[in-house]
């Protein structure tokens, strides 16, 4: 989802002259206070915790993207599945499974049929109020390229990434 027009034209205006105020040739780049989480969300796809990693798979073929929110009945957050836990489906496990005569890769795929076998479970999730800093904060913090956005019911509305943030950087400096 692009950036909102009415926003950014705002903000781009007010960070220029905020530059030309300043004696020096520097330039300091900084989120603008009053950008919230809900100006750079993104449409996130949600999956079934009982779905077949195959038809995951095909769907991160169809949609182009390599993270989905697990959704309950009620369509509350449960999970979410990004890059690195699909990374899990065909790397061998780091420690001995103890399994004489089967082989670590083949043990591994046949315990990972479903999705809720490689989602993380309760995600960290922020609110469309938040504001853009404290997002980044977050995902720096606990190194983390995705976080979804939730609103009071714990519903997901969004999602918020590192690409994401980075472009509002690039557009603003």
């Amino acid at each position: 989802m692009p950036l909102k027009r009415r926003f950014l034209k705002k903000e781009i205006k007010e960070l220029k002259e905020s530059l030309r105020e300043k004696k020096d040739k520097t330039r300091e780049v900084r989120f603008p206070s009053r950008m919230a989480t809900k100006d750079i969300m993104q449409k996130c796809h949600e999956v079934d915790a009982d779905m077949p990693i195959k038809e995951l798979l095909l769907r991160l073929k169809d949609f182009q993207t390599t993270n989905f929110v697990v959704v309950n009945d009620d369509k509350k957050i449960i999970g979410i599945v990004t890059e690195s836990d699909l990374m899990k489906i065909i790397s061998k496990p780091l420690i001995s499974t103890g399994i004489g005569g089967i082989g670590y890769k083949e043990a591994f795929l046949r315990t990972s049929e479903y999705v809720k076998d490689i989602m993380t479970y309760d995600p960290i999730t922020i609110s469309p109020d938040q504001t853009v800093e404290e997002v980044a904060t977050l995902m720096r913090r606990f190194k983390i390229s995705h976080i979804p956005v939730t609103e009071k019911d714990n519903k997901v509305v969004g999602m918020v990434s590192m690409k994401g943030i980075l472009t509002v950087l690039r557009i603003l400096s």
